[in-house]
């Protein structure tokens, strides 16, 4: 019974929830990017593990770069605004009961 609670304890720290949310960034773009790279290819080849990793380095680096970007510039300001807004409106409900 103490593992679980264990568990969502460790699972629910401040490191957890960022590198949560740069995931979820990073799964939205991650396809977008991946198209982009294929649909502007230029000349057919054979794909070769020499070919591969190189690809797949760039699209990751790319995918978690703009999914950190994506965390930074929107999923955080709208949180706190979203928590700004929900605070005013909670108070104001509070006062008029």
């Amino acid at each position: 019974l103490e593992i679980p609670n264990m568990a969502f304890f460790l699972m629910d720290t401040k490191f957890f929830n960022a590198l949560s949310k740069i995931s979820f960034w990073t799964y939205l773009i991650h396809f977008m990017i991946v198209e982009k790279m294929s649909y502007e290819q230029k000349v057919d080849f054979y794909y070769t593990t020499s070919t591969i990793v190189p690809i797949y380095v760039a699209i990751a680096f790319m995918s978690l770069c703009f999914g950190f970007l994506g965390t930074i510039l929107v999923e955080v300001p709208f949180s706190k605004l979203e928590k700004m807004l929900f605070s005013v409106l909670m108070k104001s409900g509070k006062g008029k009961k």
